[in-house]
């Protein structure tokens, strides 16, 4: 497959697979999480520097690895292109460690926890043991196995390449502290509004379940559009994209994103056994 139709081969399809997978992953995952966190001893990097350590904070006197295997041997997925890769869980001051310490790995500032990690030099997605039961983390997993599969349907060559990693607005290039935004430079790059596309589909999955259980078919198209409107605020995507419908690329995500609700209503409908009549027409 060529570079150039990394961003034009998507297909609601693949979306679904990807988040059915980050759920399937994460349920695996949960079986490892540690019964005695404590959340409000988490701390973040802008917390404090390596010289200014607050009391009652304990480094971990062994920052201990736990790998799960590939993820071939772990689950069945349609996804088999992603089946070498690597899966193992980190603690939240490991991973803020490796974070912190490794050349060249850019991450984006911001309040929270890294809740999971893609490196493709060791083709190993690396989650957060410590917070492993928050639902964050499956939005996480969501979010890196896109990088992942963007990273193998490109033979490894997206992260290289500039319409992966160069913002196409030239006024956000090289912005790294926006009051609003952030790092503007980092998450108004292709891969990166990608990744948090389907981090915006996998928000919509719960949303689309109650929406069809509750409410009258009138009621239903508008509602959802509404809720992925602010579902795209949230992930700081719709930000980028101030001309809205006159930019393609953002008609191209929204209409993604209505094909993948249309197919989720349907589902919903079948599992909830309700008549197929009740679907909302989304064009």
């Amino acid at each position: 497959m060529r570079l150039q139709e990394l961003f034009l081969m998507e297909s609601t399809d693949e979306d679904r697979a990807i988040i059915s997978l980050a759920s399937a992953l994460w349920q695996k995952a949960l079986k490892y999480k540690k019964p005695d966190r404590e959340p409000e001893h988490q701390y973040h990097d802008d917390d404090f520097d390596d010289d200014d350590v607050p009391d009652d904070f304990e480094e971990p006197e062994e920052d201990v690895i736990i790998k799960l295997g590939t993820i071939g041997k772990l689950l069945n997925t349609p996804l088999e292109i992603l089946n070498p890769v690597k899966v193992q869980l980190q603690s939240d001051y490991g991973l803020r460690k490796r974070v912190k310490n490794e050349d060249g790995l850019e991450v984006m500032k911001e309040k929270g926890s890294y809740y999971g990690l893609w490196d493709p030099d060791k083709n190993t997605m690396t989650l957060n043991r410590d917070l492993i039961d928050e639902p964050a983390v499956r939005s996480a997993i969501a979010h890196e196995l896109r990088h992942a599969l963007d990273d193998y349907k490109s033979d490894f060559k997206a992260g290289t390449s500039t319409r992966y990693w160069t913002p196409k607005d030239k006024s956000y290039r090289g912005v790294t502290d926006d009051p609003y935004l952030g790092n503007v430079d980092y998450i108004a790059k292709p891969g990166e509004i990608n990744a948090r596309f389907v981090e915006t589909l996998n928000s919509m999955v719960p949303v689309i379940k109650k929406a069809v259980k509750d409410l009258e078919p009138e009621y239903l198209r508008s509602y959802i559009l509404a809720q992925f409107k602010d579902a795209l605020r949230h992930h700081s995507i719709s930000h980028l994209f101030p001309e809205k419908e006159k930019s393609k690329d953002y008609k191209r995500l929204v209409n993604r994103g209505i094909e993948f609700m249309r197919k989720e209503v349907e589902h919903q409908l079948q599992i909830q056994g309700k008549n197929q009549h009740y679907s909302p027409h989304f064009e």
